[in-house]
């Protein structure tokens, strides 16, 4: 039959890292969190140069009538603010 140590015995024998391993593990993290980071910006890059509605190169409708989405957007936004800050006459029946 097995024997099964007590947790509390093994947590006593373990006795940590040293500072030369914890040096390690956060140089291993440092690294791994910016090649991430440089991973995610190339991705965010390219997809942004490939869309025409985030600004990229498109070329063909798609890519005249980005231009004009701008400008629908900023009339929208004025419109409801109008509307809201100021309301129209109201008919009485």
């Amino acid at each position: 039959m097995k024997q099964i140590s007590d947790p509390a015995s093994r947590a006593a024998a373990w006795r940590g890292y040293t500072l030369e391993q914890l040096y390690i593990r956060r140089a291993e993290v440092y690294a791994r969190k910016e090649i991430e980071k440089y991973r995610l910006s190339v991705s965010a890059e390219t997809m942004r140069e490939s869309t025409p509605l985030l600004g990229g190169n498109g070329s063909g409708f798609m890519g005249r009538m980005s231009g004009w989405f701008t400008y629908l957007e900023y009339g929208l936004v004025a419109y409801r603010v109008l509307r809201r800050f100021m309301p129209g006459k109201k008919r009485k029946k």
